[in-house]
Order: C-alpha cells, then structure tokens, then sequence
C-alpha cells in the first residue's frame, strides 16, 4: 500500500499504467496527466479519491481510463 508520487510523471517512457485492486490511497496526483505519452491508466478498485485533475485534457494520446469503484470523481473535459 501506498500513495502515488507527484513525481510520477517524470516516468516520461510509461504509457500503460495499470494499479487495479492495489491498495494505492490518498490523492489522485494532477502530475500523474502531465506525461504526454500515457495511453492507459486503469485505477479502479483503489483507494485513490479526490477530483480528476484539469491536466487529462492536455493528454492526446489517452485512449483508456477507467476509475471505477474508486474515490475520483468529476468530469472529463471534451478539450
């Protein structure tokens, strides 16, 4: 168990982020939507919570997110 690092976008290589039903909690970092190249990020059934960060709109490449029976909420920009 853990939380996520607000370094984590420094991972500048990783496109597929899977955690599902790993015991992560805390904050959804806004930095985790900062590494241009993420193509999946599949979190659900952690304990992450809190709003999705403004910053998955600048994530062009992002074809899958699932944040199902997590703590994060909010809205996805269409832009």
């Amino acid at each position: 168990s853990g939380t996520l690092s607000n370094t984590i976008h420094l991972l500048s290589t990783l496109k597929y982020l899977d955690l599902e039903y790993n015991p992560v909690y805390g904050s959804l970092p806004p930095s985790l939507f900062l590494n241009p190249n993420l193509i999946e990020v599949n979190l659900r059934w952690t304990n992450l919570e809190g709003n999705i960060p403004t910053q998955i709109g600048l994530m062009k490449k992002l074809q899958f997110l699932s944040l199902q029976k997590s703590g994060v909420t909010g809205f996805i920009p269409t832009e």
